[in-house]
């Protein structure tokens, strides 16, 4: 709940210019107050005059296909809804200034960017682990060299959600 005056705070003592949230939380309780949370920051930073420095803002957020999945599922919908939530509310608290950009009413040094990463696949680290859901590097990797060939990329466009984002 503290969580953007806590990150505003931040942004004022250490100059910082750039959030890149990766926060995620996934078969907990507070998936969706977790996951919403990046979108609260962004809100408060573009409301807050301390946040004012804040100039690019990057966000994890989930792929459509992934989306429909955890929509489909009542264990992931919380989680879902959280990153829905973080996508809407950083993408209307930039969207102001992003259009006074592109009038040409904004200088360049005042310039805030946003950026939303919608990956289907996310893996990493040394260890396998069911929470969160994390397969380590070396499996990823030949996962992902795998399911990433042209037919399987080809097959996934076709099947329903479940099957198609899980190959996808």
């Amino acid at each position: 709940e503290t969580a953007p005056q806590q990150v505003i705070d931040l942004c004022t003592s250490y100059q910082i210019t750039t959030i890149i949230s990766t926060i995620g939380s996934i078969f907990t309780e507070d998936d969706y107050q977790v996951n919403s949370a990046s979108g609260q920051i962004a809100k408060a930073l573009r409301s807050s005059v301390e946040g004012d420095h804040v100039t690019n803002f990057v966000f994890i957020g989930n792929s459509n296909r992934i989306r429909n999945v955890c929509n489909s599922i009542s264990n992931l919908q919380e989680y879902g809804r959280g990153k829905e939530e973080s996508e809407r509310l950083i993408q209307d608290a930039f969207q102001s200034v992003d259009n006074d950009d592109k009038d040409g009413n904004d200088s360049e040094s005042g310039r805030v960017r946003h950026c939303i990463i919608r990956p289907t696949f996310i893996y990493g680290g040394d260890k396998f682990s069911f929470n969160p859901p994390r397969l380590p590097t070396k499996i990823g990797e030949i996962i992902e060299a795998l399911l990433g060939l042209y037919p399987i990329q080809s097959l996934c466009e076709i099947l329903p959600d479940i099957p198609g984002g899980a190959l996808e």
